[in-house]
């Protein structure tokens, strides 16, 4: 099933932009969701414009920027970039004044206003046949049918404990996160290891994908490192090097009976003393 693209018509009709620049600007549309801003991968965005070198995205990205398209922004410890989209004000400024002229130039005569009306709506039916055609031709190019709007390598990527990748990919389609649960699940990840709620040098602790799927860990409480510090250090010994501690604890306590008696008189008044011998009182 093909994927519907939401996008302004300035997009299509902003004459200032390339065709690989108004490729990167769909493809961009492409993973919005309810808010203005996207996180796709340039690799990502390479594929949906049909780009076959990723490195050129971040330049094609850069002179939308400059055109007013998007506002680029590094995101954490990643590296990644975020994606604002914006319409810039000469482009709607421009759709604006061929709207008065338009206007204006419709207005004349009672005589011939009939056929003022005509051309000008078999223009108005043509152009808009023309853009929902180029529409659907520059979805068709830039969106395949078999891509999901949320990719599970996009989730893979981010996900810092790289274990059990299959049961993590079923998690994943389980879940079917749309683009906003998506964003709200990578904030908490990268919360989590900003705080110090999880470690990269203690991948231990930190839950499989699966897992953190399954039972939505994304909801949980965030604990900062000052106050897991103490939890980690009872957790760091094994189940062996615990049970050895307790053997040695028990051995020393041994010890110091034994040498508080051999320190002690016996019945007779005899002491003990540590080399062995006895010395009678």
């Amino acid at each position: 099933m093909s994927k519907m693209l939401v996008a302004p018509i300035e997009a299509l009709t902003d004459p200032r932009l390339s065709f690989q620049e108004r490729a990167v600007l769909l493809a961009l549309y492409s993973f919005k969701g309810k808010t203005d801003t996207v996180f796709p991968s340039r690799d990502s965005i390479a594929e949906r414009a049909s780009i076959a070198d990723s490195a050129r995205v971040s330049k094609l990205t850069k002179n939308l920027a400059e055109k007013g398209w998007l506002t680029k922004k590094k995101r954490g410890f990643t590296g990644c970039n975020s994606y604002f989209l914006t319409v810039p004000n000469v482009v709607k400024n421009t759709t604006m004044a061929e709207s008065t002229t338009m206007a204006e130039s419709t207005t004349m005569a009672p005589d011939t206003t009939s056929n003022v009306v005509k051309n000008t709506t078999s223009n108005v039916v043509k152009n808009t046949t023309y853009k929902e055609q180029t529409i659907e031709q520059t979805i068709e190019q830039t969106i395949t049918p078999h891509n999901p709007p949320v990719p599970f390598d996009d989730f893979w990527k981010f996900y810092p404990r790289k274990t059990n990748r299959g049961q993590a990919e079923k998690s994943f389609a389980k879940l079917k996160p749309d683009k906003q649960l998506f964003d709200q699940i990578i904030l908490n990840i990268e919360r989590r290891l900003q705080l110090g709620d999880w470690s990269l040098d203690a991948k231990n602790y930190i839950p499989h994908a699966s897992t953190f799927l399954n039972q939505k860990r994304w909801e949980d409480e965030v604990i900062p490192r000052s106050e897991n510090n103490a939890c980690q250090q009872n957790h760091k010994l094994s189940s062996v090097e615990r049970l050895n501690v307790n053997l040695k604890r028990r051995s020393d306590a041994r010890e110091r009976v034994i040498q508080n008696q051999r320190n002690e008189p016996d019945k007779i008044g005899v002491v003990i003393p540590k080399d062995g011998g006895f010395v009678r009182q």
